[in-house]
């Protein structure tokens, strides 16, 4: 049972499912460094996102155009698909950490705030994981793994999110009268 006296940054900072943050641990010693992990990830996830949307978008018309069809073009795809999931990641986290480190902590813990509280980004995030766990598993019997099938997932869960956007429930908008 927790002591009555306990301050608010003597709680752990690691919560589950993105609510990372609260006000009250902004002041604690480990903050910057935790709430430029959430950034971290989110960036990470954003250039894997992206990555593996590219080369599903891009990859498929430029391999048609020269000359790879029909199971050929879907195996070089996929290979592409990982190609771009790193080199996303990788170059989004060198991004990120050219911002970061000009930040200073109130702008850092502003960025995760708002990260860990934005229903589509959260959103975008759901759609990918499970668009790269259901690939992943449909692809696991296949001769190249479940990683090429986890990257183009990864892609399919976004370009669905994307399709699902213009319907979800979306707040009315209200004018000060």
């Amino acid at each position: 049972m927790p002591d009555k006296s306990e301050t608010p940054t003597d709680r752990p900072l690691l919560r589950t499912n993105f609510r990372l943050i609260s006000k009250a641990d902004e002041d604690h010693p480990e903050a910057r460094r935790h709430h430029s992990m959430v950034v971290y990830q989110h960036c990470a996830i954003k250039g894997a996102q992206f990555g593996s949307v590219a080369s599903l978008v891009l990859g498929p018309p430029i391999f048609y155009l020269r000359g790879h069809r029909g199971g050929f073009l879907a195996q070089k795809t996929l290979q592409l698909s990982v190609f771009g999931v790193a080199a996303g990641m990788l170059a989004s986290e060198a991004m990120c950490y050219m911002i970061l480190r000009k930040q200073p902590d109130e702008g850092v813990f502003d960025r995760a705030y708002r990260l860990s509280n934005s229903e589509s980004q959260n959103r975008a995030d759901v759609f990918s994981a499970v668009g790269a766990v259901t690939m992943a598993a449909l692809a696991f019997r296949l001769p190249i793994g479940y990683m090429p099938g986890a990257c183009v997932g990864f892609g399919l869960g976004i370009l669905a999110h994307c399709a699902y956007k213009p319907f979800a429930k979306r707040e009315p908008l209200t004018t000060a009268a």
